[in-house]
């Protein structure tokens, strides 16, 4: 089909947007529709996560990811969202009726408190998504905790100033992020490594991990896009990057959900995570140990990924 001619005006934009959408019509009439969410795309790595299975024509083995299944109300706004973006590239509008057949109504599915955020920086200007996390970091209260699961940790712009502000009113910081073996960006790497280096300089408290490779379980990559904020807080999980490009060039989308219990399971998650077994404590010892030409040559690709937009 004809993509728009507005959808083809930047070549660096990517719709990095994911949506799985399903639904079922139950005994009474009512059709339940149902959505995940998070960073898994449809390919071998993706599907092959947590086993120990290979593809057999690229050799790739599964990688790492988080997603999440919604139902209620919040289907409505996703929906919505993905029909918005198929009028988007395909330069025309989807039929109202069609709209309407396949975004029924929907009934409150549990106590979740759920918020959908959509984020086209290139198009309509919109930043929703990178000005939340500017927010939830600001408002998280000294003394407590804001963890990042996230495959490209190089914060940018005011949300790397929210970060180096959290550290300096003493919040308890944990990142986890991948590693030169684990990443298929090693130049990434490099510039984590850098944001490691200022952040532990600030405070030596921090706790920061690289993700391991380890294809035998089905993890060679880390591709989580994931973080709370606060002892009991809200969790993100979405396809958004913490990095430039999905800062200003890429469509992206994220859900926020505050319950208790989710947040629970969250937390397990990022503890088993960062165990030995999965990742490496990064410390100011290791990031001092490193020489002065690597140093120089982090901070600079560190600077380039952050602004060459």
């Amino acid at each position: 089909s004809e993509r728009s001619v507005q959808s083809l005006k930047s070549v660096a934009f990517v719709d990095h947007e994911k949506y799985w959408i399903t639904g079922r019509r139950l005994a009474d009439g009512y059709v339940e529709l149902r959505a995940i969410l998070g960073g898994t795309n449809l390919a071998s790595e993706y599907a092959f996560g947590g086993t120990t299975r290979v593809d057999s024509r690229t050799g790739e083995a599964g990688w790492r990811d988080t997603d999440v299944e919604l139902r209620g109300p919040i289907l409505n706004d996703i929906v919505v969202r993905y029909f918005d973006t198929m009028d988007y590239h395909y330069g025309r509008l989807v039929d109202v009726s069609k709209r309407k057949q396949w975004n029924p109504p929907q009934r409150r599915a549990g106590d979740a408190n759920v918020r959908f955020l959509w984020s086209h920086p290139q198009v309509e200007h919109l930043h929703a998504i990178y000005h939340m996390y500017r927010v939830l970091i600001d408002a998280t209260p000294a003394g407590s905790q804001i963890q990042f699961e996230n495959a490209y940790f190089i914060p940018y712009g005011d949300v790397r100033k929210s970060i180096a502000a959290a550290v300096d009113r003493h919040i308890q910081l944990l990142v986890l992020t991948n590693s030169a073996d684990s990443t298929d960006e090693k130049i990434i790497t490099d510039a984590s490594r850098s944001t490691f280096y200022a952040l532990l300089k600030r405070d030596p408290t921090v706790r920061l991990y690289e993700h391991k490779s380890r294809p035998e379980i089905g993890a060679k990559q880390l591709h989580t896009k994931a973080a709370s904020f606060g002892k009991i807080g809200p969790v993100v999980i979405g396809s958004f990057n913490m990095d430039a490009w999905s800062a200003e060039r890429n469509s992206e989308d994220v859900v926020l959900i505050d319950e208790p219990s989710f947040r629970h399971d969250f937390d397990d998650m990022i503890r088993r995570d960062v165990a030995p077994e999965h990742a490496d404590h990064i410390t100011l010892e290791m990031t001092e140990s490193d020489s002065t030409w690597t140093k120089v040559h982090q901070w600079a690709i560190d600077n380039l990924l952050r602004y060459w937009l």
